[in-house]
């Protein structure tokens, strides 16, 4: 009961970013991004397979953060080998937890940053003229 009590607090600004993110949003596959990224932070609790729920919308989107996730994530079998060994707590150290959320933060800021720089590897060099009939 103590859990499911303290957990409730979340649920506000859980609900907050969500709404923000339905009225801002317009594709449905960056709002699910969002929205689980969102999660994923507000939550007091994460395990590694949590970061797979938005593959599916990051696959659509190319959102590199989902992939970094992906990797970061692989920081949870430290947890796993201290519970071996016997350590109490399921908690991330600060540097561990930094490690993590600054990679994929970086990922998914340098993803959005991406979208609005305009694209020129399409075009990397003006069309060339036609030759003239000189030539």
């Amino acid at each position: 009961p103590r859990t499911v009590w303290m957990n409730r607090i979340f649920v506000a600004p859980f609900a907050i970013v969500a709404l923000i993110l339905m009225l801002r949003r317009q594709r449905f596959a960056k709002f699910a991004e969002d929205l689980f990224l969102s999660l994923l932070a507000i939550s007091p609790a994460v395990h590694a397979w949590y970061f797979t729920w938005a593959l599916p919308f990051a696959c659509s989107t190319g959102n590199l953060a989902f992939r970094v996730a992906g990797l970061a994530s692989g920081i949870y079998f430290v947890l796993e080998h201290r519970q071996a060994a016997g350590a109490p707590l399921w908690r991330l150290t600060s540097p561990e937890w930094a490690v993590m959320w600054g990679a994929i933060l970086g990922a998914y800021a340098y993803s959005r940053w991406r979208e609005r720089v305009p694209k020129t590897e399409d075009h990397p060099h003006p069309p060339m003229a036609a030759p003239s009939p000189a030539d």
